[in-house]
């Protein structure tokens, strides 16, 4: 599917609670956010694969900060995504990835981008209500890259963060 959000699923806030078990979200493609899914609501992913994925931010997935969103993601993999920010997926609140693979997504920037990227995993805390925490339990991140035309230093291949108050952006990693 294509899209300005949501190339493959948009899930917002009004809609409520999102499960997906054993669900395949493949080829898809947003000019904005989210290629495989935009979410802004409550979401649950469940031995399922995002790949092939793209947009501008969150190849695979895009998670928008909303008071009610939620994002915990089991036995998954994200990969062959590509995007400009967070291939794999780009987050803007806690969330929880277990048992998953994040690998072989691919991040561009041009001349022109100034956004902070991985293209693996990029987590951006937009409020100042408390950090927002990447939980990553048994998680395999390999093979991510990041094609940087113009050079920019901040850019990272697997986990990028952005600190955009005082209370930031953490990473907990068990296993990973």
């Amino acid at each position: 599917g294509f899209a300005e959000f949501g190339g493959g699923i948009i899930n917002r806030v009004s809609v409520g609670r999102l499960t997906l078990d054993q669900v395949h979200i493949v080829d898809n493609e947003a000019s904005v956010a989210g290629g495989g899914i935009f979410n802004a609501g409550e979401l649950f992913v469940i031995d399922s694969t995002f790949s092939d994925n793209s947009a501008a931010r969150g190849g695979g997935m895009f998670v928008a900060f909303t008071l009610s969103a939620v994002t915990e993601i089991y036995g998954s993999t994200f990969s062959g995504n590509e995007a400009i920010a967070g291939a794999g997926m780009e987050i803007h609140k806690s969330f929880s990835i277990t048992n998953s693979t994040i690998s072989g997504n691919t991040s561009t920037l041009d001349q022109d981008d100034v956004y902070s990227t991985a293209a693996g995993i990029v987590l951006m805390r937009v409020d100042a209500s408390g950090p927002a925490i990447g939980y990553l339990t048994n998680v395999t991140i390999t093979d991510n890259a990041v094609d940087s035309a113009n050079g920019f230093s901040h850019t990272g291949g697997v986990l990028a963060l952005d600190n955009l108050g005082d209370n930031g952006a953490i990473f907990d990693f068990r296993n990973t």
